[in-house]
């Protein structure tokens, strides 16, 4: 448990330097942490393919609560066998005026340098590990 919150407050530190390069968008009231569900996977590079580097792509899907709130850059943070991802949307003044037909849902991939199956993916606003095979 320790070990999980210290890499939490970790992440937490080290997460605003990648957000302190994103403009957030004309309208933003607030920063929301979202979560999601793993689509798909596949390896970064494809086989018989020499590569500088290799992974895993995470096809990702993530929801909003407003229809005019937008996405920022997601970052993510390898703790032991697990991957925690941090997605954030910034909260737009005018999504709670206006009535929308559905909620935003993101489609995102994140490629995982480093990162090899099997692991455990989670996203930092939500308690569910996933595991990816």
């Amino acid at each position: 448990m320790k070990k999980q919150i210290l890499a939490t407050v970790m992440f937490m530190l080290s997460a605003p330097t990648a957000f302190a390069q994103t403009p957030l968008p004309a309208g933003t009231i607030a920063l929301q942490t979202v979560g999601g569900d793993v689509v798909s996977t596949a390896p970064l590079c494809p086989a018989g393919v020499k590569c500088i580097t290799n992974g895993t792509i995470v096809n990702l899907v993530l929801g909003s609560g407003g229809c005019l709130d937008q996405l920022l850059p997601l970052t993510y943070e390898k703790v032991g066998d697990e991957v925690i991802v941090h997605a954030q949307v910034a909260v737009n003044e005018q999504s709670s005026k206006v009535n929308c037909a559905t909620h935003t849902i993101f489609t995102e991939q994140l490629a995982l340098i480093g990162v090899y199956k099997p692991f455990k993916l989670r996203f930092l606003s939500t308690g569910p590990v996933v595991t990816v095979k």
